[in-house]
């Protein structure tokens, strides 16, 4: 079973400093997964906030029999690889996420993405996000992404200007 959780924070360029990057620091970079009864090979779950506040939001959690072509900010097909092309610039080559067993492993990310408008009034959107991926053999405990520390930390953030 593949288990996907993704975190995310949405903010525009006015939120990179100050009290809003204090509120995205204390985000949480895993949560408890919502319960499911379906007996699946792939779950999906997202958490979303947006400046200024930052309250998370969770979307509907997705269960199936096996993994879509790619998620969010995931894709599965040879492998499962982080998505560079989702979080903007900088360019950046997508990332393999390897798992053996019951390993699972947190990416941290960050980007910005613009309205094409490339002169001083472009609206510049940032986003700064986790994706926590892990395979079992049976349906991890709820809290797996919240109680147990990732195998491996991934870490392709990258200075934003």
């Amino acid at each position: 079973m593949i288990v996907v959780q993704q975190i995310y924070a949405t903010y525009y360029k006015d939120g990179r400093g100050g009290a809003q990057a204090r509120r995205r620091a204390e985000m949480p970079l895993g949560l408890t997964l919502p319960a499911w009864t379906d007996r699946c090979g792939y779950v999906y779950h997202e958490a979303k906030a947006t400046a200024p506040d930052f309250e998370l939001s969770e979307l509907p959690l997705h269960t199936a029999l096996a993994s879509p072509r790619h998620a969010r900010f995931v894709r599965f097909d040879d492998g499962i690889r982080w998505r560079a092309s989702e979080a903007g610039a900088p360019p950046r080559p997508d990332v393999p996420i390897e798992l053996e067993g019951r390993r699972w492993v947190r990416l941290r990310f960050n980007g910005r993405t613009n309205d094409s408008q490339h002169d001083e009034g472009s609206l510049w959107t940032y986003v700064d996000g986790a994706v926590n991926v892990g395979r079992f053999d049976a349906p991890p405990p709820r809290d797996v992404f919240v109680s147990t520390e990732p195998d491996h930390v991934i870490d392709v953030r990258a200075a934003l200007w």
